[in-house]
C-alpha cells in the first residue's frame, strides 16, 4: 500500500509523525515484545527515530546547511532520517552498511575508506553495540568528519556503567548479557567517555530533559520499555533515552571530562 493510501486509511489528529508529516488517529504496535502505539502506520518510524527527526530539523540542520556542499554519512539507514537528511537542499548524501545491499555503499566504520575530512555530518543510531572494536570506529569517524561537522550518536543506554565481556561469543551468552545477540556491550551513561577520548566535545541530548511533554505524547517520543525476563540484559538499571551531538575538539582544549 502506498503512503498516501496509507494516509487516508490512518488519518486523525491524536497522533503525529514528524518523519512523514502524517497525522494519524493511532500509531501500531512495535518490536519483540511488542510496544504498544509506537509504529507509525504510514512510514513505520519508531519513538526513537521520531525524535532524531525532531533533533535534525530543530537544532542539527539549520546550521550546518549553510555551507554548501552539504556532505552526509547516513550509517544503517532509517526510512524516515533518509527522507530528512535528502531534503536539505544541497546535499550530497551517502549512506553506508556493513551488510551489502543494505545501503548505497558498503562501510566497515573501522575501516570506512573515506578521506580525511569527507562529511560535514555522519549520523549513526543503534550501530556502535555492534562493532568489537567501537573505539577504533570512533577514532575513524572522527578523522574522516569536516573540521566544523557534527557527529550524531545514539546507542541503546540501558544502564550507568557500560558492560563488555569480549569471552561472551555464544549467540545465548550475548543475548543474556547484552540483550541481542549481535551485540557486544551494554551500553551505560558513560558510554559518552568514548567519545571523548576519541576526540569529540560533546553535547548530550535527553527526550524527556528537550521536548515537552505534549509533544513527548503526541509525537509518542519516548519508548515504553515492556520487560520481557528472556530477553532482558541482567544487567540492564532501565531504558535511558540519550543521545550525543559531537563535535570535533579544538586544538588545545582541554579535554572533557564525564560528571561522576
Amino acid at each position: 500500500m502506498s503512503d498516501w493510501l496509507r494516509r487516508l486509511k490512518y488519518f486523525g489528529f491524536r497522533r503525529y509523525c514528524p518523519a512523514c508529516g502524517s497525522s494519524t488517529r493511532r500509531f501500531e504496535g512495535y518490536g519483540i515484545p511488542s510496544r504498544p502505539d509506537a509504529k507509525c502506520p504510514v512510514c513505520g518510524s519508531s519513538e526513537r527515530e521520531r525524535a532524531q527527526v525532531l533533533l535534525l530539523q530543530r537544532e542539527i540542520l539549520p546550521g550546518l546547511a549553510k555551507a554548501l556542499p552539504f556532505r552526509v554519512l547516513h550509517i544503517a539507514p532509517e526510512r524516515g532520517i533518509a527522507r530528512t537528511l535528502r531534503a536539505v537542499p544541497g546535499v550530497e548524501y551517502v549512506s553506508g552498511d556493513i551488510e551489502p545491499g543494505r545501503a548505497m555503499k558498503v562501510v566497515d566504520l573501522t575501516k570506512p575508506g573515506f578521506a580525511d575530512a569527507s562529511f560535514d555530518l555522519i549520523f549513526l543510531s543503534h550501530v556502535l553495540e555492534h562493532i568489537e572494536d567501537d573505539r577504533l570506529a570512533l577514532r575513524e569517524i572522527e578523522r574522516i568528519l569536516a573540521p566544523a561537522g557534527k557527529v550524531f550518536v545514539e546507542v541503546p543506554v540501558l544502564a550507568r556503567t557500560t558492560y563488555e565481556d569480549a569471552t561472551l561469543r555464544a549467540p545465548e551468552q550475548r543475548l543474556a548479557a547484552f540483550g541481542q545477540v549481535d551485540h557486544v556491550r551494554l551500553c551505560g551513561l558513560d558510554y559518552q567517555e568514548r567519545l571523548i577520548e576519541a576526540g569529540f566535545e560533546v553535547k548530550t541530548y535527553s527526550v524527556d530533559g528537550h521536548f515537552d511533554r505534549r509533544e513527548i505524547e503526541r509525537m509518542r517520543l519516548l519508548a515504553e520499555p515492556v520487560d520481557d525476563p528472556a530477553t532482558a540484559p541482567a544487567r540492564r538499571e532501565r531504558l535511558y533515552s540519550v543521545a550525543w551531538l559531537c563535535s570535533k575538539r579544538a586544538a588545545g582544549s582541554a579535554e572533557q571530562r564525564v560528571p561522576g
